[in-house]
This record gives C-alpha cells, sequence and structure tokens, in this order.
C-alpha cells in the first residue's frame, strides 16, 4: 500500500510541483508511509476485534464478512477487464463505483 501511495500517486504529484526532488526525498516518505499504513492497519485490527465480539458473530463468518468489503472493488476490476475490451483508465472508477452500490 505504501509502494502505490508513493510511486502512483505522491510522486507524479511531487514531481509535477518540483521536479528537482531526488530520491532521498521519497525514499523518507516511503519510510512514513509504510508507518501511516501499518498504523492504519493496526487501528483496523483493533477496531475489528470489537466489532466482532459486539456483533457476537463467529469468528470465520466475521472474517469472511470483512473480507467482502474488500474483494467486491477488486471483482468489479477484474469482470471489468475480462468482459470488456480489456477495460481502460476511464472503466477503473466505474468498477470500482460498484464496491459503493
Amino acid at each position: 500500500m505504501a509502494s502505490v501511495a508513493i510511486e502512483d500517486l505522491y510522486k507524479p504529484w511531487k514531481l509535477q510541483k518540483n521536479p528537482d526532488t531526488d530520491d532521498a526525498y521519497f525514499l523518507q516518505a516511503s519510510r512514513r508511509a509504510v508507518l501511516l499504513f501499518a498504523l492504519s492497519l493496526f487501528a483496523m485490527a483493533i477496531l475489528s476485534y470489537f466489532w466482532q465480539r459486539y456483533a457476537q458473530l463467529s469468528l470465520i463468518g466475521f472474517a469472511l464478512g470483512v473480507m467482502s468489503f474488500a474483494y467486491t472493488g477488486l471483482l468489479g476490476l477484474f469482470f471489468s477487464a475480462i468482459f470488456t475490451q480489456r477495460g481502460s483508465a476511464k472503466a477503473v472508477p466505474f468498477a470500482l463505483g460498484r464496491w459503493f452500490c
């Protein structure tokens, strides 16, 4: 997640604003991104623990329910790439939009 955030999102934006930015800056930014995502995943794990206890679901039922949030969007992307004209950059937001419906 940190790699995608830095390489695909932050780096092109930063280089557009300041083309003289060196690689050492992006190395430090990636280290901070790893820490940020580690803390966010830790918070999600704590939240999921209490959510599962409050809902009184079985652990396997809860885990499969939580996984459906992430995999629904991925299935939309997969199906748009397979069953359309190989997908495009414009198709990605629409495929992910199926997750929000």
